[in-house]
């Protein structure tokens, strides 16, 4: 891990993608600062990367080969189906897959552990049904208004696609359902092809590869909805 008082330093000495501290998602965090802090349309994003994936890479930033690393359709996680059946259900929680499944593991006695706790009585059940259908009233009636520690994190490959690495999933589906224009999250990973053509497009610059990439960034979170169905 490169020390926070190391990195502007780092930069200065060795500007280049070969810097360690592109390969570090802290320092480059403290490098680019604000420029990770975006807002993206949530049609934008698409595909949610493997956990198992995730987990590989949790550490890094300019990450080889994220492009190859598995993905899933958002619109095919079960996070997406518990917030469909809330969009459609509402207050009829019985009428829910999610209910349903959890009450019959309860019953089975194989209660369901998630979120740490554990989901062994009707009480409970509704208590974790009912914190989801109070965000996607929220959503519904206030929009994406987010600000809280657990921000979605957002990856981006190659060709520019968003795609999404962690956190906020229920967030991102209901938004996807809501059809909101925008969720706001966190840039965590990129795709090292995705820096590489950056800068080999830009060239020397004021602000260096700091500069580039920024630029590079948000020219990739600006793209239309459109061009990303035409991707697909």
């Amino acid at each position: 891990m490169i020390p926070d008082w190391a990195v502007p330093a780092a930069l200065r000495l060795w500007p280049g993608l070969g810097n360690p501290v592109w390969k570090d998602r802290r320092a480059a965090a403290l490098a680019l600062g604000p420029a990770l802090a975006v807002r993206v349309a949530p049609q934008r994003v698409r595909r949610k990367l493997d956990p198992r994936a995730a987990a590989t890479i949790k550490e890094g930033f300019l990450i080889q080969g994220l492009d190859q690393m598995p993905k899933q359709d958002v619109r095919d996680l079960y996070t997406y189906f518990d917030m469909l059946d809330v969009a459609r259900h509402g207050e009829n929680m019985a009428a829910t897959r999610l209910y349903r499944w959890l009450k019959a593991s309860w019953e089975a006695g194989r209660p369901v552990t998630g979120r740490g706790q554990v989901f062994d009585s009707e009480e409970r059940i509704a208590d974790y049904y009912r914190t989801y259908l109070e965000l996607y009233r929220s959503l519904q009636r206030d929009g994406y208004r987010y600000d809280g520690a657990d921000e979605i994190c957002f990856g981006i490959g190659a060709d520019g696609e968003i795609f999404h690495i962690r956190r906020g999933t229920h967030r991102l589906a209901a938004a996807h359902i809501l059809e909101l224009p925008s969720v706001s999250g966190r840039i965590t990973h990129i795709d090292r092809r995705f820096a590489t053509q950056a800068v080999a497009a830009a060239g020397a610059r004021p602000g260096g590869t700091t500069a580039i990439l920024a630029d590079a960034i948000q020219a990739a979170i600006d793209r239309p909805v459109a061009d990303e169905a035409n991707r697909q």
